[in-house]
């Protein structure tokens, strides 16, 4: 008689795991965090301040939210639509007149820091007027941190079918004493 209720509770056990392994995402990496620490431009007129941050989602390499502010001469704020699309790790960043700033990650999303050389703006309506160019940034920075991994779905059903198993051989070494006494 238990070993029935072992064999019942271990099949179902087993045919759960595997339907929830079925119905499991794949695992990936969290998305990437992308920080701006005054990034600076300048101009004849003054300068161009650029903070905030943005996130990249790993799999599609695409800005996927953002909140970059510019505060100095214009005051734009910066929308989160990647325009440039052919080049996988160079994020664009346009402020709705025209203006874009670029920000390039040579080294791919992996955790590091960025100068400001390695971000440019390009003004084509309410910088271009006050006087940018084309140009690198003058200072400041960003960083791009590391994505962190989900656990991988296989591990949770092995778990889950771990733990159903114990709990199965449990409750029926508990109906085999039930019913000796």
């Amino acid at each position: 008689m238990p070993k029935r209720y072992s064999i019942r509770w271990a099949t179902a056990a087993i045919l759960f795991s595997v339907g929830l392994l079925i119905a499991a995402r794949p695992a990936r990496a969290s998305d990437v965090q992308i920080t701006l620490n005054n990034l600076t431009f300048g101009s004849s007129f003054g300068s161009e301040v650029f903070n905030g941050s943005f996130l990249v989602d790993t799999a599609t390499d695409e800005a996927i939210s953002s909140s970059i502010d510019a505060n100095g001469v214009a005051g734009l704020n910066f929308f989160g639509v990647d325009l440039t699309g052919s080049e996988p790790f160079q994020f664009a960043f346009d402020d709705g007149f025209g203006d874009v700033l670029f920000v390039n990650l040579a080294s791919g999303l992996s955790s590091m820091s960025y100068g400001s050389t390695d971000a440019s703006i390009f003004p084509a309506g309410g910088l271009g007027s006050l006087g940018f160019t084309f140009e690198n940034g003058s200072s400041g920075s960003f960083t791009a941190g590391a994505p962190v991994a989900t656990p991988e779905p296989g591990s949770l059903v092995l778990l889950l079918t771990g733990s159903l198993l114990i709990l199965g051989g449990e409750f029926a070494r508990r109906v085999a004493r039930l019913s000796l006494s």
